[in-house]
């Protein structure tokens, strides 16, 4: 899959909570995963708190001058019409059109981001310096819009593996006419998914792509006896911009996917970034770790947030670099791949092992950190510990750097020597 390609079919859609641009965003995608289930909730469902919004239908909206001169039209963007705006055609005084006028003076030629999904009102928006020129004192107004009961939609996308203990991805399919905030973390979700199901995985992963907030309230209001299956989450977006990597904790910040994330990231990346629980780009997370809910679920993003284009149509296929999107894609993939094969070993023998006897033995010249840290591996399988925690352990306690797949295939040649049997326990995560 060409993520470059799927980030352009969905850049200029209407993608706003429950609208017809919505749906077929959905659909395209479908078309990529064909397993793909769609769930439907009804304009007026309660869930937990919320309730599901009513459709908003756009047929055109537009500002004229009164001799008929088109100053603003919705086909030139679709950030050119507050999302969610209710209708409105009419004839208003200057004054009355820049009281429902929104411009981005620090971005004077971009169209801003402005909605109002839980209030009503009718607005439009212009680049600035657009409005600077306005100089006519009366222009006629048209909106045509209409709300009407609908279906918010929630893409879930299945892979099975060997347990029905999932961990699930959550990305973002709204924000219409901009790409890095939020469609690079759909675009790179589903990356993920094609290598995901490409292999055999022990979890069960989801995938869930929706509108934000909302969408996951829909979700897990509505699958409340799944909650306690999903081991972990993880929410991204922001990811096509040059700036370094954020890992945003999740509450209370002290889970294994926490300190996954935390040590895969120091070994990918030259330099990241951390943040507390919400204190960057906060989405979706807040729902999975929310109150009575209380999935651990990281955030991962770039720096800086804002960036300088966010929340306006300057966000656009123009500034998203590919090689990041790759970036970002192969380091989640990553997180995602310790989380999955991780184990507890369990040691068979006592003392220290006859690492020569069975082919173990490591030479310090040739790999200094690995033959440092043999004799903690055996001495930390005692059944407590995992793959990931013996690694985190070595090179947090005792400065050692070494990674989780290096002594994870050190541990399975132990176990097919015989020296070692995996726990059937479960993890906690």
């Amino acid at each position: 899959m060409d993520m470059m390609e799927l980030l352009r079919f969905l850049w200029l859609k209407n993608r706003s909570l429950v609208t017809d641009d919505m749906d077929a965003s959905l659909l395209h995608l479908k078309q990529i995963f064909p397993d793909m289930k769609v769930h439907a909730y009804p304009t007026g469902l309660e869930a937990w708190t919320w309730i599901v919004p009513p459709k908003w239908v756009v047929r055109d909206a537009f500002i004229e001058t009164l001799d008929g001169r088109r100053i603003l039209s919705f086909s030139e963007h679709p950030l050119s019409l507050v999302s969610y705006s209710e209708p409105f055609d009419g004839e208003v005084s200057k004054e009355e059109l820049l009281r429902h006028l929104h411009s981005s003076e620090t971005r004077p030629a971009a169209f801003p981001y402005v909605f109002k999904y839980y209030e009503r009102d009718w607005g439009l928006c212009m680049p600035h310096e657009r409005v600077l020129s306005l100089d006519q004192a009366r222009y006629r107004v048209k909106i045509d819009t209409a709300f009407e009961p609908g279906m918010l939609k929630v893409g879930e996308l299945v892979i099975p593996g060997e347990t029905e203990e999932s961990i699930v991805i959550v990305t973002d399919i709204c924000h219409p006419g901009q790409v890095n905030d939020s469609i690079t973390g759909v675009v790179v979700a589903a990356a993920i998914g094609e290598k995901l199901l490409r292999q055999s995985n022990n979890y069960t992963f989801r995938i869930l792509f929706l509108p934000e907030t909302i969408g996951s309230i829909c979700y897990l209001s509505q699958n409340e006896d799944f909650i306690p299956h999903i081991k972990c989450a993880l929410f991204f977006e922001m990811l096509g911009t040059t700036g370094e990597h954020v890992l945003g904790h999740s509450y209370p910040g002290t889970s294994k996917l926490d300190r996954v994330a935390y040590r895969v990231l120091q070994w990918r990346t030259d330099k990241f970034h951390e943040a507390r629980f919400r204190e960057v780009a906060p989405s979706d997370e807040k729902v999975f770790n929310g109150p009575g809910v209380g999935i651990p679920t990281i955030n991962i993003t770039r720096a800086p947030y804002p960036y300088p284009e966010y929340h306006t149509s300057d966000d656009s296929p123009d500034i998203i670099h590919p090689e990041k999107l790759e970036e970002s894609r192969d380091l989640i993939f990553e997180i995602l791949r310790v989380m999955d094969t991780d184990f507890v070993p369990i040691r068979q023998f006592r003392g220290p092992a006859f690492l020569s006897r069975y082919g173990l033995w490591v030479d310090w010249q040739k790999n200094w950190a690995l033959n440092m840290a043999v004799d903690l591996i055996m001495l930390f399988m005692d059944g407590q510990h995992s793959v990931f925690e013996i690694t985190d352990k070595i090179n947090r306690e005792f400065d050692i750097k070494i990674q989780y797949e290096e002594v994870r295939d050190y541990v399975n040649r132990m176990i097919e020597k015989g020296l070692v049997a995996r726990s059937t326990l479960s993890q906690k995560i």
